[in-house]
């Protein structure tokens, strides 16, 4: 994955996180001649933030491939899923949200995905 870049995608509408369910996030990662990217021993980190919350604050909420119920990747496949439970959805406080996707590769973080999170509180 030499000079993957980051994109600025916002996860609203059919991608929002709604409060007290459980939500998915699932992608193939693709190579310009569109075939997938390998992930085989690549890790991958979901971080969610306070959007309103000072610069520099801790993630709400951190997903990772180390915990399988998290993150998996699909190695050849290129296939990334992410799932957060209802409980952790339900426990989010926050209504501005936003999150930044970090793939690992040989010990370096590299930024690949981030944006809004849109959140449907409670009420909406």
């Amino acid at each position: 994955m030499p000079g993957m870049s980051s994109t600025v995608y916002d996860l609203v509408g059919p991608f929002a996180l709604e409060k007290g369910l459980p939500w998915s996030l699932q992608f193939t990662r693709y190579n310009p001649d569109k075939t997938p990217v390998d992930l085989t021993g690549a890790a991958a980190r979901l971080e969610i933030y306070d959007a309103l919350a000072a610069a520099g604050s801790e993630p709400l909420l951190v997903l990772s491939s180390a915990d399988p119920d998290e993150i998996v990747l699909g190695g050849a496949a290129g296939t990334f899923a992410g799932t957060l439970t209802a409980a952790a959805s339900a426990a989010l406080t926050a209504t501005h949200l936003r999150y930044r996707l970090f793939f690992t590769v040989g010990g370096v973080d590299q930024l690949y995905l981030r944006g809004r999170l849109q959140f449907l509180g409670e009420g909406e």
